[in-house]
């Protein structure tokens, strides 16, 4: 029931889990990730974003376990854009006036954020290591998640076989997302390998640091 659902603040994600990887969405949107149409929502969407990013940047520097991957790194870093290079269009309407504004400063935002992340954050495989060899088999072993009805884009595959490998050789880890599709293919993936969901969890983001947990299908 609606009444029984429980949220968790990132604290007590961090009291149960050592390790945490958000997914791209998680940097961009509360829920389920979609496109909003309209200027008055687009406008309240870039607005989210910049707490969102004030939000991941204060905490990314006060835990020592948060870490991105690279494929969510590259994706962040795919939506910046050069604003001083944009045109400088001018418009009567006040909302396409304030659009603009709201996307600069997310921007902004969003590059300030990418500009704290260091390699304490940025989690890189070492070549040949314990964990590249066992990210390599998983990859092969769930191929078939990149194909047909269980194709995940590629930056949520290499997160869940991230995720994988830190609960089999690290330590207890938690996944963020806001990708429904991706939770059933992570409930499928820990059945598979026999992985308690306590030692690798999945929380969906339901508001500014406001998280619920994604259930286990058995």
């Amino acid at each position: 029931m609606e009444n029984n659902r429980k949220f968790y603040h990132l604290n007590e994600i961090f009291q149960e889990y050592k390790y945490v990887f958000p997914d791209t969405n998680a940097f961009l949107e509360f829920g389920t990730y979609f496109d909003q149409k309209g200027l008055f929502n687009k406008i309240s969407q870039e607005e989210r974003r910049i707490a969102l990013f004030d939000f991941w940047k204060e905490n990314f520097s006060k835990y020592e376990g948060f870490f991105i991957t690279k494929k969510v790194f590259e994706e962040l870093k795919e939506g910046s854009y050069n604003y001083n290079k944009a045109s400088k269009r001018t418009s009567a309407n006040k909302f396409v006036v304030k659009l603009r504004r709201v996307k600069r400063d997310s921007n902004k935002k969003r590059n300030e954020f990418l500009n704290v992340l260091n390699s304490n954050n940025l989690y890189v495989l070492e070549k040949d290591s314990e964990e590249e060899v066992l990210y390599n088999e998983l990859s092969s072993k769930y191929d078939y998640f990149n194909r047909g009805l269980d194709k995940i884009h590629p930056a949520d595959f290499d997160l869940l076989i991230t995720g994988g490998v830190f609960s089999k050789l690290k330590g207890k880890t938690a996944i963020i997302s806001n990708d429904s599709p991706m939770r059933r293919i992570w409930s499928r993936f820990i059945k598979n390998e026999n992985i308690n969901p306590y030692n690798l969890g999945f929380y969906f983001q339901k508001g500014l640091g406001s998280f619920e947990k994604g259930f286990f299908n058995r």
